[in-house]
């Protein structure tokens, strides 16, 4: 057992008795919707900690992290802490277990504010007290030892008679039921050394607890609520919404507040994610220079007040819905425009050229061109230029001569509103890494897309011709590599051999309306008949049927970690440090999957996805 200092020892203390306030709170539909100020821009809660709590022990990961931790170098550690929070629970005679504590603390909502002006964020949280005897024991445990610690670190003795928080916590039991009758309030009233003050508002006692390095919490218990805030005028603004005296509105009132939590309610989890994008919106215009005008770009472009997400714990897998409704008067917003063209009410074509084994599988069917680059100069515009303007059109169109192709007038109208990436296998070949991997692309204009790759051929043959090496003494140059056509099954593939590196040979096809450009031959070959039903796709896949995702969507995305894993164990078995790989490796498989599919449904983006768990080594 490593010797721990006596101040040591206080502090952790000190941080034991915080982190088993924060367990039953710190995963935080909103359970105090009234009080949570209505400008939050990220709430996380949890409506009930019980039910929570619940749910992450039967799930796989909370008995995997518990190993993990075993294993990891604070592992040695262990055993001291355990001795410490079982002199802790002596003390506050009670257990600071996940079930106990959950029945401490009901539910919870954690928030973030933004002050972009100050280039801080503040935040809190809003607890449902449900035992104030054991929750008051807590607070007053971890109030005492926090002033301990402060005046061993000040080099004050260990007993300076009343600290502040037992001066303070008769006055805190009367004052949870809102305050003495006709109590006024009181300035901020502080003892020697002593890292909490006091101050009473409005009947209630709030606490200022400021660590040595500047950082404050300013909390309150009013009736069974516990209030903490880093801003103690968020503070009292929970007070005043608690009171119902305050002159503006709680979250509820959020714009699109009510819509995604109907929206949720149908899809019930046991954690709720919220994003107010309108007030992460109104915070940027605090702010000036390129940030503003960065911020202005994006607003433009959000077509969304506020998103929500609930979070299902299972025991195999975590899943996630997310809903995000389009806000009044975004109907000319681009984004929107493009969402509501591809709503995804019917399969991506570009999963059907997936193999069952591949690694990786991302593809969306609401891709703009036009649009994307609009985007990127806008945001060039709103950036600072260092020297002359940068003129992206000017630019383009100068490249156009030396490509041989015009991007604006030749590549943007070949390209369709479908791109995908997939990679499949990756091995070692001779030291050399080997990628089976692609990108899909929905082609709109052969003809154009077909000059446009003729020009791309010659750039890379020019570019190899000056990379082959020059010939030996007496002997004749290699010939330089050029593109090979060749055809099969009546497919036409355009590939170039690279040399001395076998592994690849990039190359191109077209099958159908899509455009595969790939890393190898092979992978054009082997996505082909995939695609014709030769070979199994990606939803044959074992590890993918039970994720039990839809393949309808304007987006996509899928990776099959098991299949990683596997290939990573194959690479690490070709160089050294096998077993330290094989370790981590063992650790890492109980994450079989993860993936998820977005669409467009009565006014609302709204995606669906899934982290799928397997059994603990």
């Amino acid at each position: 057992m490593r010797f721990i200092s006596k101040l040591a020892r206080t502090r952790l203390l000190a941080l034991v008795g915080g982190l088993a306030l924060l367990v039953a709170t710190s995963f935080a539909k909103v359970a105090n919707p009234k009080l949570v100020p209505q400008n939050a821009v990220y709430v996380m809660s949890v409506p009930s900690t019980a039910d929570f709590w619940s749910a992450w022990k039967g799930n796989t990961l909370y008995g995997w992290g518990q190993k993990v931790l075993e294993a990891s170098p604070i592992g040695s550690d262990l055993d001291t802490l355990r001795k410490l929070i079982k002199n802790i629970e002596g003390e506050l005679k009670f257990g600071l277990d996940g079930d106990t504590l959950s029945k401490v603390i009901a539910g919870v909502d954690v928030f973030i504010l933004g002050n972009p002006s100050e280039g801080t964020m503040s935040g809190g949280l809003i607890a449902k007290v449900s035992d104030k005897e054991k929750f008051t024991r807590l607070m007053t445990f971890w109030e005492m030892a926090a002033e301990k610690a402060a005046m061993e670190e000040s080099g004050g003795g260990e007993d300076k008679g009343t600290t502040q928080s037992e001066n303070t916590s008769v006055q805190q039991n009367k004052d949870t039921k809102g305050g003495q009758e006709g109590s006024k309030d009181t300035p901020e009233e502080t003892s020697s050394a002593s890292p909490i003050t006091t101050e009473t508002y409005k009947s209630v006692l709030i606490k200022h607890f400021e660590t040595a390095k500047g950082a404050k919490l300013n909390y309150a218990l009013l009736e069974d609520r516990f209030l903490l805030a880093s801003d103690g005028q968020v503070l009292k603004g929970m007070i005043d919404r608690a009171k119902g005296e305050a002159q503006e509105g709680g979250f509820d009132q959020a714009e699109d507040f009510e819509k995604v939590e109907k929206a949720l309610a149908a899809k019930p989890g046991q954690l709720y994610l919220y994003t107010n994008q309108k007030a992460l919106v109104e915070s940027h215009k605090a702010e000036v220079g390129p940030q503003a005008a960065l911020g202005a770009v994006m607003a433009e472009l959000q077509p969304v007040a506020m998103g929500g997400a609930s979070v299902r714990i299972l025991s195999d897998r975590i899943a996630t819905y997310t809903y995000s409704p389009f806000a009044a008067g975004s109907e000319n917003s681009a984004l929107r425009k493009l969402a509501e063209r591809y709503p995804g009410d019917v399969p991506l074509e570009i999963i059907k050229f997936a193999p069952a084994s591949a690694l990786v599988t991302v593809a969306t069917s609401s891709f703009d061109i036009y649009l994307a680059y609009d985007v990127v100069k806008q945001i060039m515009k709103a950036l600072p230029a260092e020297g002359p303007s940068f003129d992206l059109d000017k630019q383009l169109s100068e490249a156009d001569a030396m490509l041989g192709f015009s991007i604006r007038n030749d590549l943007f109208p070949a390209v369709g509103n479908e791109i995908g990436l997939i990679v499949g296998q990756v091995k070692m070949e001779m030291g050399i890494p080997s990628v089976e991997g692609a990108i899909v692309v929905k082609v709109r204009d052969k003809a154009k897309m077909e000059k446009v790759l003729t020009a791309v051929s010659k750039l890379i043959e020019e570019k190899l011709k000056v990379m082959t090496p020059p010939p030996s003494s007496g002997q004749s140059a290699p010939p330089a590599p050029t593109f090979k056509t060749e055809t099969s099954k009546g497919i036409s593939m355009r590939y170039v051999e690279i040399p001395n590196i076998s592994a690849w040979s990039p190359g191109y096809a077209m099958l159908g309306d899509y455009l595969v450009v790939a890393t190898t031959k092979q992978t054009i070959e082997t996505m082909a008949s995939v695609r014709a039903g030769e070979k199994p796709s990606l939803t044959e896949n074992e590890v993918f049927k039970q994720m039990q995702l839809s393949t309808k969507g304007n987006a996509f995305a899928f990776v099959n970690l098991s299949n990683i894993w596997n290939t990573a164990e194959d690479i690490a078995g070709a160089t050294a440090g096998t077993q330290n790989a094989k370790q981590i490796l063992d650790q890492l498989r109980i994450l079989r999957a993860v993936g998820g599919v977005g669409y467009t449904k009565d006014g609302a983006g709204v995606s669906e996805s899934v982290i799928l768990l397997g059994a603990s080594e």
